[in-house]
């Protein structure tokens, strides 16, 4: 699913390789105008929603995975762009708050990103090329609940670019998306 009306030329769809590539618009998650997002329905308390992308941020570009329920309360992980350096972020929005949990510089060409969850908390890690799992943090799944954050449309898994106030240059290439029901 989509938020607003999507920008049709910033979701290219390989359909060879099976991936998905995302242009980041201006807009980020936390403006009001379209951005760049297309996701999934939190429809269990227990799962688990991975991806592998491929990123080379420039300028202020980043890409990622979040878990969102509106402009003001939603988590994120993913690749940015920050003083010449690509590095992994992890993100809390609760309200007018906004505030990187942890952060790291990464050399890699592509990472997995992770957000599994639970009745009570969303656990955010990547696995690297080589295997290694790093955890990044964890939120509070009731901060994003409707009765903390208005609304009434429940959370959703999503994939999202943007270019954090101009539009992006560079692709942000998903190759696979799972949400797994655990038990």
């Amino acid at each position: 699913m989509y938020r607003r009306n999507p920008i049709e030329e910033n979701f290219v769809l390989n359909e060879q390789e099976g991936s998905l590539s995302l242009l980041g618009s201006s807009a980020t998650l936390r403006d009001t105008p379209t951005h760049t997002f297309v996701g999934r329905r939190q429809e269990h308390f227990n799962c688990e929603v991975s991806t592998l992308m491929r990123f080379d941020p420039q300028n202020a570009e980043e890409a990622g995975l979040t878990i969102f329920a509106n402009e003001n309360y939603h988590y994120e992980i993913g690749l940015r762009h920050v003083n010449g350096k690509t590095e992994v972020f992890f993100r809390k929005n609760v309200g007018s708050i906004s505030v990187v949990e942890k952060s790291f510089d990464y050399e890699e060409d592509s990472v997995e990103l992770r957000i599994l969850a639970d009745s009570e908390w969303y656990k955010f890690e990547i696995v690297s090329p080589n295997g290694e799992v790093v955890y990044l943090g964890s939120g509070e799944c009731g901060l994003l609940a409707t009765e903390v954050s208005g609304g009434f449309t429940g959370n959703v898994f999503g994939l999202y670019a943007t270019g954090n106030g101009e539009k992006s240059q560079n692709e942000a290439r998903f190759d696979w998306f799972n949400y797994k029901v655990n038990k």
